[in-house]
């Protein structure tokens, strides 16, 4: 059983330290980082999207739908600053 385990030690060793496993993924933390980088311009869309669509039917900025677009759009980027913030 020994024997086993320095096996498995050693091919962690030498993967090179590419990130990636053996199926050829990226690691979790990455992949995390990059789904919530792609939500993130998402609700930015939705935000802007609800913007636009409101003003274009005579919404003012008091209107539901303008207020809504404007959390939305600053939920969208603060996700997006704070996502390039943690080093990913």
């Amino acid at each position: 059983m020994p024997r086993d385990r320095r096996r498995q030690a050693g091919r962690e060793a030498s993967d090179g330290g590419l990130g990636e496993n053996s199926a050829g993924m990226a690691p979790p933390d990455q992949l995390y980082r990059g789904v919530t980088r792609i939500f993130s311009v998402v609700i930015l869309g939705f935000g802007v999207a609800s913007l636009i669509v409101t003003l274009a039917n005579g919404g003012g900025p008091i209107s539901t739908g303008f207020l809504i677009g404007v959390l939305f759009t600053a939920l969208g980027v603060a996700r997006l600053y704070l996502t390039g913030r943690s080093g990913g």
